[in-house]
């Protein structure tokens, strides 16, 4: 999961808040990831701010669609085919 906009991976975008929640829910609507993250995520150069999150083949397979919430943050992303195994 990446930040839409690099300038919101900050403490004032949480208000302080040092943590944030990532739930990725399957194709037919199951909780198939739901894991705690630091806040402001990691930010590796030519790529924005994201999470590593790791996960097993069959979850790869099934993800759908991911969110990012936590205090002053609600952001969400989807994926149409497969995601690529790295």
């Amino acid at each position: 999961m990446s930040l839409p906009n690099e300038r919101l991976n900050n403490l004032e975008t949480s208000g302080g808040s040092r943590t944030v929640f990532l739930t990725c829910t399957a194709r037919d609507g199951r909780t198939i990831v739901s894991s705690r993250w630091p806040w402001p995520l990691i930010v590796e150069e030519g790529f924005p701010p994201h999470i590593h999150q790791p996960a097993i083949a069959k979850t790869l397979e099934d993800v759908q669609a991911c969110r990012l919430k936590g205090n002053g943050i609600d952001f969400s992303g989807s994926v149409r085919g497969r995601l690529p195994r790295a």
